[in-house]
């Protein structure tokens, strides 16, 4: 209110009674009575600005907004900002050898221990993603034959704005991904100085 100074908690009050004001036109008026001492001027009284100033920088640019962000430029009186669209990461794994887990679990338990890798990266490629916020598409697993390979590049390519692929970059003769990408674009890199791994 006008000519407040002062906020008292209302854990240190106690409500007293409510009645009507006759000089208020019979509006009903609450009484309480205050408990302990009357806190100094200025007491749990929040000014304006006191959180941001004028000229202070809400946000920066390219910053991702998520609840927080959109709750501080509301609190701004900020209802429409100009944003990037999030990408759309295309997630895929090459490699006969390489098997869905789900696919795994549902095999004999012979079958189970002969020749397969179980798809360890890509969940945990799609999880990485979605825990920066990132849309994601589960495109599978490829097996090392090119036609299937260039197909499946084709297709995700159209669909997603990046593709992430794991498998089928060593020096095998069915290691054939380098090659395939290379029809895309520019290799800037195909090794990484990494042990153990390549």
């Amino acid at each position: 209110p006008i000519g407040a100074d002062a906020v008292v908690p209302i854990e240190n009050t106690e409500f007293v009674k409510q009645e009507a004001d006759p000089s208020r036109s019979n509006e009903l008026v609450s009484y309480i009575r205050i408990l302990k001492p009357v806190p100094a001027v200025g007491s749990d009284v929040r000014p304006v600005g006191a959180d941001l100033k004028k000229g202070d920088l809400v946000l920066a640019k390219n910053q991702i907004l998520n609840d927080a962000e959109i709750g501080l430029l509301a609190s701004c009186g900020i209802h429409q900002v100009s944003i990037y669209k999030a990408p759309l990461i295309g997630i895929m794994s090459t490699g006969d050898e390489v098997i869905d887990v789900v696919d795994f679990n549902k095999a004999a338990s012979a079958s189970k221990q002969v020749g397969v890798a179980i798809d360890s990266n890509r969940p945990m490629l799609i999880s990485a993603c979605r825990a920066l916020g990132a849309p994601t598409k589960d495109f599978g697993i490829v097996g090392d034959d090119e036609a299937n390979l260039s197909d499946a590049f084709k297709r995700s390519l159209q669909e997603c704005d990046i593709l992430v692929t794991s498998g089928g970059v060593s020096m095998g003769k069915k290691d054939i991904l380098h090659a395939e990408l290379s029809k895309y674009g520019t290799i800037h890199f195909g090794r990484v100085l990494m042990k153990p791994g390549k």
